[in-house]
């Protein structure tokens, strides 16, 4: 960031796209049964989220938007820096 290039990494939720239908062709039913839980989002949704966090002062490196996202950040804790308080507490916490 010193030279105001910031980098996040999103973990989006199943979006409604051409390319999710025809994933799903081809996607075993135990995978369809898990991904259902999550619901489907909106491709304008998801886009606006991601400029919109990208954008802050200080953005996350890691853009989630359900919990199952947020668990996936916290259950990777090390491998991405961490820009806040509560993504440090939450990570050792969540950790065991």
């Amino acid at each position: 960031n010193a030279c105001g290039i910031s980098v996040c990494i999103a973990y989006p939720p199943d979006t409604e796209t051409p390319g999710f239908a025809q994933e799903n062709l081809t996607k075993p039913h135990e995978c369809q049964f898990i991904s259902e839980a999550g619901g489907l989002a909106q491709p304008s949704d998801v886009a606006t989220i991601m400029v919109q966090e990208s954008l802050k002062r200080n953005p996350n490196f890691a853009i989630y938007f359900n919990f199952d996202g947020w668990m996936l950040a916290t259950l990777t804790a090390g491998f991405s820096p961490v820009t806040s308080v509560f993504q440090a507490v939450s990570q050792v916490a969540g950790m065991g």
